[in-house]
C-alpha cells in the first residue's frame, strides 16, 4: 500500500507541467527579469532571491532525468540551469544591474549609458529584465565584451536587416540542431560502457595495455565532445536570439557573432573566442 502511494505520487508529480524540466527553465528565467528589471541594484529582495533560483536549480536536475528520454536535452538543461544561477549573481548581486543604465552602472561617469529602453514603462523594464537574463556579452553596449566579432569584418559598424538577420539565424538552428541530433543518435552505449569503464579510465598508468584503436577512439570522442558542446553553444545562443528579435524585444545588433572560429583554427582558448 504504501509503496503504491509513493508511486501515485511520483507519477502524480510527473505529469505535473508546472514540475516539467522546460517549465522550471523558463520560470528560472523569467524570475530573474522580473526581479534585475523591477528591483533597483540595492534592494534586498536581489539577494533575497538567490534561494528560490538555487532551488529552482535543484529542482530541475532532480526531475529532469524522470521526464525527458534524451539524455542530450538532459544534459543541456542542466548546463542552462547552472548557467543562468551565475547570471543571476553576476547582474543581480555583483554588477549589480539597473535600468537607468540599461546594465551596470559606469564607475567613469562619461561612461555611463542612459537606457535605449526609453520611457519607464512596465514593458521595457520586463524587456530589460530578461535582457540581463538572456545576454552574457553585452552586445552594442558600452560595456560590451571585448573582442567580439562584427557581422562584417571589413565594415565593423554593419548591421544586418532584421528579416536577413532572422532567415540566417533560422537556417543556423535548424543546421546545428540536425549535426547534434545526428551525432547524439550514433553513439554505441555499448561500445562507450567498454571504453570509458572504471578500470580505463586511468592512461598513463597503464601506457603498456593502451593499443592504438583505443588512442584512435579516445582522440575521436575528444572531437566530438567539443564539437557538441560547440553546436550546444551556438543553438542555446541562435534560438535565444531568434525568439528576442523576431518578438522585438531587442535589436539585431545585440546578437553579433558567437565565434571566431573564421579567423583561423582556434588552437587556443584565446584564439576560440576572438
Amino acid at each position: 500500500m504504501a509503496e503504491n502511494a509513493v508511486t501515485g505520487i511520483d507519477m502524480e508529480s510527473s505529469l505535473n507541467p508546472f514540475l516539467h524540466p522546460w517549465t522550471i527553465l523558463a520560470a528560472q528565467i523569467i524570475l530573474t527579469g522580473l526581479t534585475v528589471g523591477f528591483t533597483k541594484p540595492s534592494s534586498f529582495i536581489r539577494p533575497a532571491m538567490l534561494l528560490p533560483i538555487l532551488c529552482i536549480t535543484v529542482a530541475y536536475i532532480s526531475t529532469a532525468r524522470r521526464r525527458v528520454d534524451n539524455i542530450f536535452q538532459v544534459s543541456w538543461g542542466g548546463s542552462q540551469a547552472v548557467l543562468a544561477t551565475y547570471q543571476y549573481i553576476d547582474v543581480a548581486i555583483v554588477s549589480r544591474w539597473d535600468f537607468e543604465y540599461s546594465g551596470p552602472k559606469a564607475s567613469n561617469r562619461a561612461k555611463d549609458q542612459r537606457s535605449p529602453f526609453s520611457a519607464d514603462t512596465l514593458w521595457n523594464r520586463l524587456k530589460f529584465g530578461l535582457y540581463a537574463a538572456s545576454s552574457f556579452r553585452n552586445c552594442a553596449t558600452v560595456f560590451e565584451t571585448r573582442g567580439i566579432k562584427p557581422f562584417d569584418r571589413k565594415d565593423p559598424s554593419f548591421v544586418p536587416s532584421k528579416e536577413r538577420f532572422i532567415v540566417s539565424t533560422t537556417v543556423h538552428l535548424i543546421a546545428c540542431y540536425l549535426a547534434l541530433d545526428i551525432l547524439t543518435s550514433l553513439g554505441d552505449p555499448e561500445r562507450q560502457a567498454v571504453l570509458f569503464s572504471e578500470e580505463r579510465i586511468p592512461l598513463l598508468s597503464r601506457l603498456n595495455e593502451v593499443t592504438s584503436q583505443e588512442l584512435v577512439d579516445r582522440l575521436v570522442c575528444s572531437f566530438v565532445f567539443w564539437l557538441v558542446n560547440y553546436l550546444v553553444l551556438s543553438t542555446s545562443v541562435t534560438a535565444i536570439s531568434l525568439v528576442m528579435v523576431l518578438t522585438g524585444m531587442t535589436s539585431v545588433e545585440w546578437w553579433k557573432p558567437m565565434f571566431n572560429i573564421d579567423n583561423g583554427f582556434p588552437y587556443t582558448i584565446r584564439r576560440f573566442w576572438r
